[in-house]
């Protein structure tokens, strides 16, 4: 009979240091089912897939007093985005972008600004200034390996979203990080 370790419940609370930079590969992938309206694709379902990843560098510019909020930036760069049927966005997409935002412990995002976007593209690959599109925000109470919790999605007008919330799940450790899953649809 095997034995299964019991896991700890832990509470996932991003702290913050002046100068502090985390470094990450962001991959994400995408499907939506597109009703055509008018013209030949009347009444047909357009499946589409999009896959996208990038180097991102996060930075902590400066920390509140408190210690629990800080100004960050991301450096967004080496973008790939490809899309199956393929639509040739990828050679739409910004060689570099930087964000700007107030964070808090829970990695919930205020005051976001994108510079360096440059098309509609890259804004809306990137989900622009929308608090949305920097992760997950984290559970305000302990979890373990295989909880889920629910991740706010607000209204997005530049992607025609309604909000609603998405599913993130602690997935694991990765080194000395823990891995979230974020999956769900966006109305």
């Amino acid at each position: 009979m095997p034995v299964v370790a019991a896991v700890t419940p832990v509470s996932l609370v991003r702290t913050f240091k002046n100068g502090e930079e985390d470094k990450y590969t962001m991959s994400m992938t995408m499907k939506q089912a597109m009703k055509g309206e008018g013209g030949a694709a009347q009444g047909q379902t357009i499946d589409m897939k999009m896959t996208m990843t990038a180097d991102m560098v996060q930075k902590t510019t400066a920390v509140a007093a408190d210690g629990k909020s800080a100004d960050m930036s991301i450096k967004t760069s080496n973008i790939k985005l490809t899309t199956e049927p393929s639509m040739g966005l990828d050679s739409m997409m910004p060689k570099e972008m930087t964000q700007t935002m107030k964070m808090d412990s829970r990695s919930q995002v205020t005051d976001a600004k994108t510079e360096g976007a440059g098309s509609a593209v890259g804004q809306v690959s990137m989900m622009g200034d929308n608090p949305a599109g920097f992760g997950a925000t984290l559970p305000d109470h302990p979890v373990k390996i295989g909880d889920s919790w629910d991740v706010p999605v607000p209204k997005m007008p530049n992607m025609e979203t309604t909000g609603g919330s998405l599913k993130a799940t602690l997935a694991g450790e990765k080194g000395s990080s823990w891995e979230i899953k974020v999956t769900g649809n966006v109305p």
